[in-house]
């Protein structure tokens, strides 16, 4: 399974995997000094409850931040009603899901409700609701749909992501430093996972611990750096402005020396909003420019995982950048 560990990205956890280095450094520096067994023991005790405590202080405080982002999502989509755009297309959808509906058979609704990959408005469902009200099959099946409906926000790419977040640090709960994630680029997984807590139970020599130093610095040294938007360049203001930009503009590509991340965030928005409903509408008062712009980039996300034309398209876009800035750098 790949899991993208965000929490593990973190300045922040990088800080407490160091101070794992560091301490036993200090340890290695005690053994070749031939200091008495007895210290070195209460250090490295010591030394492993202080790195604990603060592990799991973090990974608490990550299992609340996911738990509250999931929860801000959810309370999103429950709160959001149905926009139409262009009023007559949807009185023509209706006009056609009407006729459909009345050349159907019995079975042609059941096999219709039972079809996972469509997705109802609540206008379909009340329009089938009412015609079978007293049939235990097809309401069992509506039902189904609208629960489905009910909980789209567990499609959201960043509802999902703070799921797996969630999920994972709930899973090593009890483990401790039994158990530590280290993202690579180089695993298929996209993580190694390296018990820390072995070590520092036993009495240790200078190679084995020199060994683990190395060991855990390359690790670290491995974990992919995690993009840092800084929410404060986004405003409510923003998605007011309305901007048309022609595909892969290049002020969109962090390689670019033009890149602008507020031109970003307008060029998804051009491309990937929900235009559905009102769930990113700025003049709502829980409206957060900075959590629409992360939903822009999990959609964009989406796309270049599940369109692979798009994904050529793009990157060579960004590569072009790339060599250009490597062209005026000679």
């Amino acid at each position: 399974m790949t899991l993208t560990l965000h929490f593990a990205k973190t300045p922040e956890y990088k800080n407490i995997i160091q101070k794992y280095i560091d301490a036993l450094t200090e340890w290695r520096r005690m053994v070749e000094l031939d200091i008495r067994p007895e210290r070195i023991t209460e250090f490295r005790k010591n030394a492993k409850k202080e790195i604990l405590i603060e592990y799991n202080a973090y990974r608490d405080k990550k299992i609340d931040e996911a738990r509250q982002q999931m929860e801000t999502i959810e309370k999103r989509y429950k709160n959001t009603r149905s926009v139409y755009l262009d009023p007559q297309a949807e009185i023509l959808r209706r006009q056609d899901f009407d006729l459909e509906f009345s050349a159907m058979e019995y079975n042609d609704i059941v096999d219709l409700l039972s079809d996972e990959k469509r997705d109802f408005t609540d206008y379909e469902l009340k329009k089938i609701n009412a015609h079978y009200r007293r049939d235990l099959k097809i309401q069992t099946l509506l039902d189904s749909q609208k629960l489905k409906r009910k909980e789209q926000y567990k499609n959201d790419p960043e509802y999902q992501k703070y799921f797996e977040e969630f999920q994972t640090l709930q899973a090593f709960r009890g483990i401790g430093l039994g158990m530590v994630y280290f993202p690579s680029d180089e695993d298929p997984k996209g993580y190694v996972t390296e018990n820390l807590e072995s070590i520092l139970d036993s009495e240790q020599y200078a190679h084995s611990l020199s060994n683990q130093i190395q060991k855990v610095g390359q690790l670290i040294g491995n974990i992919p750096t995690m993009k840092d938007s800084n929410p404060t360049v986004f405003t409510k203001a923003l998605p007011a402005k309305k901007m048309e930009f022609e595909e892969f503009d290049e002020r969109i590509f962090e390689e670019s020396p033009n890149y602008d991340i507020t031109i970003r965030f307008k060029y998804l928005k051009e491309r990937l909003d929900d235009t559905t409903t009102d769930r990113w509408d700025f003049t709502r008062d829980d409206y957060d420019a900075y959590q629409h712009y992360q939903y822009l980039e999990g959609r964009h996300e989406q796309k270049l995982k599940n369109d692979s034309s798009y994904k050529q398209r793009y990157m060579r876009a960004k590569n072009t950048i790339i060599e250009q800035k490597k062209e005026e750098a000679k």
